[in-house]
């Protein structure tokens, strides 16, 4: 039977959730900037709330005790949950920043900037920067550190490789070909993938 918790914070709202990597706990991304922890241990709640960004929490995703976030501030951070401290911080975009990833110490940031930036965690500058010319929803890494995709207010999906990007003009793969601008995407760890445009297509 499944049961179903209530989280009420009154303060302010959520603007993006998901899961700690081991699945214990849940994460909020809040409007506020902070980010909230929650875990149901026995019958009791745990809870807590940190402020790290000056406005939306955009995307949130962990792995152990790392967290990475994008935010409306336009900036991405790699925070330390068990220590309480920044490790990183990326500064660069030009408006919202709404979506990243990462695999390894390799991080993809994109934004309403229209611009898909590549980091290295453990380094504060940019590594390389690829111009769309449109806003992106989402940028993801497949299950290998050399691909990633992009998407946004375009009806097509970008496959990039890593090992193409020191080219002059480096082109992308095109994957899928929507009616309408790609509104979200989702990968599995076997790499299949769907995606959603703004006419609900699914592909």
């Amino acid at each position: 039977k499944m049961r179903v918790f209530r989280i009420s914070t009154h303060k302010s709202q959520f603007s993006s959730c998901s899961f700690t990597s081991d699945g214990d706990s849940i994460l909020g991304g809040k409007s506020t900037g902070e980010i909230f922890f929650f875990k149901r241990s026995g019958e009791k709640n745990q809870s807590k709330s940190y402020k790290l960004h000056d406005s939306n929490v955009k995307k949130i995703i962990s792995e152990g005790n790392i967290l990475f976030t994008a935010s409306s501030d336009s900036t991405g951070l790699v925070w330390d949950k068990e220590r309480e401290e920044k490790i990183r911080i990326f500064r660069g975009h030009n408006g919202s920043m709404d979506d990243i990833d990462f695999i390894k110490n390799q991080v993809i940031t994109s934004g309403q900037d229209g611009v898909l930036r590549i980091w290295d965690k453990r380094i504060p500058r940019v590594l390389e920067q690829i111009y769309h010319g449109f806003n992106l929803t989402s940028a993801r890494f497949l299950n290998e550190e050399n691909l990633f995709v992009s998407c946004g207010m375009s009806p097509q999906i970008f496959l990039w490789d890593m090992r193409n990007l020191k080219e002059k003009r480096p082109y992308p793969y095109l994957l899928k070909s929507h009616r309408n601008h790609v509104a979200s995407l989702a990968f599995s760890k076997k790499n299949f993938f769907f995606s959603f445009d703004t006419s609900n297509i699914i592909n």
